[in-house]
C-alpha cells in the first residue's frame, strides 16, 4: 500500500495518539504515518505503547465529538 499513499491523501478524520517513550512504534514513525492524513488529530501522551490515561481519553472524547450531533424530533431522520 506505501507506493499508493503520498502525504495527505487520506481524507477520513483521524486520531493519531503517540507515546513518546514509545518503544514498540517509535514517535518518529507514528508523526510519518500522520502525515499521510488531511484532517489528523494528534495526541501525545508521555507513556509508552498504551492509551488509557487521563489525558489520552480526553483528546480521544474531543476527537469523537466532532462528529457526534445533537438528537432530532424530526421523525423522517
Amino acid at each position: 500500500m506505501q507506493p499508493l499513499l503520498r502525504d495527505g491523501t487520506v481524507v477520513t478524520p483521524s486520531l493519531i495518539v503517540i507515546g513518546d517513550a514509545d518503544t514498540v512504534i517509535k514517535p518518529a514513525a507514528t508523526l510519518q504515518q500522520a502525515a499521510l492524513f488531511t484532517d489528523v488529530t494528534i495526541a501525545h501522551h508521555d507513556g509508552g505503547h498504551n492509551v488509557a490515561n487521563r489525558t489520552t481519553i480526553a483528546h480521544m472524547s474531543e476527537f469523537l465529538n466532532r462528529f457526534v450531533t445533537a438528537p432530532t424530533n424530526d421523525e423522517s431522520v
